[in-house]
């Protein structure tokens, strides 16, 4: 897969389950580099995943707009 190709996108495996009936626990995992990171609540799952987004959309634009450019 090309460097373009996979720079469009953003995988991860997340898993979740109750710790307790109110308790969520998440584990999200990058099928790309094994890394792990774990979550005690769903607002900071999201939060990490929206700040992913940014970021990627960031580094996008920027290269958009280089590559135009040329």
């Amino acid at each position: 897969m090309s460097a373009e190709r996979t720079d469009s996108y953003i995988a991860y495996l997340i898993r979740l389950w109750h710790e307790s009936p109110d308790v969520w626990r998440g584990m999200l995992a990058d099928p790309h580099t094994g890394e792990r990171r774990y979550f005690t609540d769903a607002d900071e799952l999201l939060a990490f995943l929206r700040e992913q987004i940014e970021q990627k959309s960031s580094r996008h634009e920027a290269h958009s707009s280089t590559a135009g450019n040329q």
